[in-house]
């Protein structure tokens, strides 16, 4: 199952040139909220066996403590919605934030080199690490986290990156 998006969200086109056309762009894999949906399931095992165990007058203050880690929850996958890897015709870009918008971009001409890393659990769930050598040495960003179905995109990349000369 490829989690890449080859129809661009009208949100990420707001962050090219008029120029550029987008390739695809990728949210993280969601893996990196497992954490999190793994703390609120424990929260709530906690505030039910709590509930039962403790007197009423600390139910309360249970739930609302529950009520926290679910907020928590839901700024992660917030958060994860909103953020965006790039690629264009000319550069990446990572576009990130929520209340405050955070985007950066490194031109495909600067890049010099392009690694994919796999763990274990990477290769079992579908998610890899990006990692890249500018020309400059600029490190705008180096490294790129849980990017879904990555041997396909490092593949695409790769073309643009390194265009066949013959073409």
């Amino acid at each position: 199952m490829s989690q890449v998006i080859y129809e661009v969200p009208t949100k990420v086109l707001r962050h090219l040139m008029p120029h550029e056309v987008a390739v695809f762009a990728v949210k993280r894999h969601p893996i990196i909220l497992a954490r999190y949906v793994a703390e609120l399931v424990l929260a709530l095992a906690l505030a039910i066996w709590l509930s039962l165990s403790l007197s009423r007058g600390s139910l309360l203050a249970i739930w609302i403590l529950w009520l926290i880690v679910v907020g928590r929850c839901l700024l992660y996958f917030w958060s994860w919605t909103a953020n965006y890897f790039i690629v264009s015709s000319q550069r990446m870009i990572l576009a990130s934030g929520v209340t405050t918008l955070r985007v950066a971009s490194v031109p495909l001409v600067k890049v010099a080199d392009m690694r994919v890393e796999r763990s274990i659990p990477g290769r079992i769930f579908g998610y890899g690490e990006f990692r890249f050598e500018s020309v400059s040495g600029d490190h705008t960003f180096s490294r790129i986290r849980h990017i879904p179905a990555p041997d396909e995109l490092y593949l695409g990349l790769m073309e643009l990156i390194f265009p066949d000369p013959d073409a």
